[in-house]
């Protein structure tokens, strides 16, 4: 609508979009935006190597990942299952018992779809 009431000129909308662009480059993630980037950098580490579809991982386990990387800051790693839970729960997981153990069950295209949207590469932008 504003473009054609503007037949001169560059399109608005264009330049709506290209301004949009410019901000989202300088924001800075929020706190729940890195600790959810962190935590699937960590879940990354367990399909690295690994040529299975769908894992199985402990919460132990993933929180032993979670609390052993430097490169994560420690207010944005989880410090209990509880808060585990609470970040998976964003991510749309919930986790399972696999008989033995609570944990949860990750699919590789699970990982790739939340990976694009809070991976690292995403969170640089």
């Amino acid at each position: 609508l504003a473009d054609r009431e503007r037949p001169d000129g560059s399109s608005v909308v264009h330049r709506l979009l290209r301004a949009f662009e410019a901000v989202n480059r300088r924001r800075e993630p929020s706190s729940i935006e890195r600790r959810l980037s962190g935590l699937i950098r960590v879940v990354g580490t367990f399909f690295e190597g690994n040529t299975e579809e769908e894992l199985f991982i402990p919460t132990t386990a993933l929180l032993a990942r979670c609390s052993a990387r430097e490169d994560i800051d420690g207010s944005d790693k989880p410090q209990s299952e509880k808060a585990l839970a609470k970040l998976m729960k964003q991510l749309d997981q919930s986790s399972v018992s696999n008989g033995h153990q609570r944990g949860y069950r990750l699919t590789r295209s699970w990982y790739v779809d939340w990976s694009s949207r809070y991976g690292e590469d995403s969170m640089r932008q």
